[in-house]
C-alpha cells in the first residue's frame, strides 16, 4: 500500500474545518469525589467548536482530567450535562464513540505486546480503519511498530500511545496531557506538528496540558481551569486582547475589578490582572502606572496566587499609557 497516495486522497475528501456547530458542549458540570467537601468541577461551562484546536490548561488538581473523563462518559457527573456531537456523554452511541480518539493520562493497559499488535487490538473497536494512515503516522511519529511497549523509554511509549489514539482518524481527538515524558524538541517537532496534520483532516482537537508555552504555540482556542472552575475561555487571540495586567497606585485600586483573575501587592502599588479590559476601564484608570498585555503563563500565575513577573513576558508593555478605543477593540 502507498501511504502517500492514501493520505492525499484522505485530505482531498476531508471535511472543511469551517464546519459550523460545536463538537463539545458542557453546561453546569459538577463533580465531587466521595465525601470530599471540595468540588472537582464546580458548575463548569465549556464549548469546543468543530475544527478547533482547544487547549485546556491548569495546574495539578484543577479539574482537567475530570473534565475530559466526564465528557467521555468515563466518570459520572453529580449535575449538569456534557454533549459530544449533540449526544449526552452518559449515553453515547456506538457510532459517536467511533468518532472519538482518546489518549488517557494513564498508560496503555497492555505492555507485553508490540506496537503493531496494539494497533490490531484498537482496530477491533472500529468499523472502519485505514492502514495507510497508520503507516503515515508510524513514520511521522518515528515509532518502531515491531517494538514491545514495555521495552520503550517513557517518551517513546507516550508517542506510541499517541499513535493509538490518532490511528482511527477520529472526528474528535481528546488528549490528556500528551506531552508527558517528551522532551521539548520532540514536543515541538513531532507532537505539535502532528496536531496540525490531523486538523487539516477536519479533526477537532481537545487536549489538556500544564506546559503553557507549548499550548500558546498550537491552539486557536483555550480554557484556563482553576479549582474546578473555568476562569477564562475563548479564542486565544481574543483572550489576549481583553486580558491586561494593570499596576495602580494603592489608593486608587478598587476592592474588586471587573473580570479580576488575581492581584498582588507591590509595596504601595497593586498589580491586578483582569479579563474584562475595555475602553471604559482605560478611562477609569487613567492614572495607571502601567498596563501590560500578558501571556497564558502570567494569567495562570495570577489565578494561582503565585508572584507575577514584573514585566510582561510577551514584551507588549503599554508603559502606563491609556489605550485608545481603537486599540481596545483590535
Amino acid at each position: 500500500m502507498n501511504p502517500t497516495s492514501s493520505i492525499e486522497a484522505s485530505l482531498a475528501g476531508a471535511p472543511s474545518t469551517s464546519m459550523t456547530g460545536n463538537a463539545v458542549e458542557i453546561r453546569g458540570l459538577t463533580k465531587r469525589y466521595g465525601s470530599s467537601a471540595d468540588l472537582a468541577l464546580d458548575g463548569l461551562d465549556l464549548t469546543v467548536p468543530r475544527g478547533s484546536v482547544f487547549g485546556l490548561v491548569g495546574g495539578n488538581g484543577s479539574g482537567k482530567t475530570t473534565t475530559l473523563r466526564t465528557m467521555l462518559g468515563l466518570n459520572l457527573q453529580d449535575s449538569g450535562e456534557a454533549l459530544v456531537f449533540g449526544e449526552d456523554s452518559r449515553r453515547l452511541s456506538k457510532a459517536t464513540r467511533q468518532r472519538i480518539g482518546y489518549l488517557s493520562e494513564d498508560e496503555f493497559p497492555y505492555d507485553d505486546i508490540a506496537v503493531v499488535d496494539a494497533l490490531q487490538f484498537v482496530r477491533g473497536f472500529f468499523d472502519e480503519w485505514d492502514w495507510d494512515w497508520c503507516d503515515h503516522l508510524v513514520e511521522r511519529l518515528g515509532v518502531d511498530r515491531r517494538k514491545r511497549l514495555d521495552g520503550m523509554s517513557k517518551g517513546q511509549r507516550r508517542l506510541a500511545e499517541v499513535l493509538l489514539a490518532v490511528a482511527p482518524s477520529p472526528d474528535l481527538l481528546v488528549l490528556d496531557d500528551p506531552a508527558i515524558g517528551l522532551d521539548p524538541s520532540v514536543r515541538r517537532s513531532v507532537l505539535w506538528t502532528l496536531l496540525e496534520t490531523v486538523q487539516e483532516r477536519g479533526t477537532t482537537v481537545l487536549f489538556s496540558s500544564h506546559i503553557l508555552q507549548d499550548v500558546e504555540r498550537v491552539v486557536d482556542h483555550v480554557g484556563i481551569l482553576h479549582q474546578g472552575k473555568l476562569r477564562v475561555a475563548g479564542e486565544l487571540d481574543e483572550i489576549k486582547e481583553r486580558v491586561r495586567r494593570v499596576i495602580l497606585p494603592g489608593h486608587s485600586a478598587p476592592e474588586i475589578l471587573e473580570g479580576e483573575l488575581g492581584r498582588e501587592q507591590l509595596g504601595s502599588e497593586v498589580a491586578i490582572v483582569t479579563s474584562s479590559w475595555s475602553e471604559a476601564l482605560a478611562d477609569r484608570f487613567a492614572d495607571a502606572i502601567s498596563v501590560d498585555r500578558i501571556n497564558l503563563e502570567e494569567m495562570f500565575l495570577a489565578m494561582s496566587g503565585e508572584a507575577m513577573p514584573g514585566e510582561a513576558v510577551s514584551g507588549e508593555k503599554l508603559s502606563g499609557e491609556k489605550l485608545s478605543g481603537e486599540e481596545v477593540s483590535r
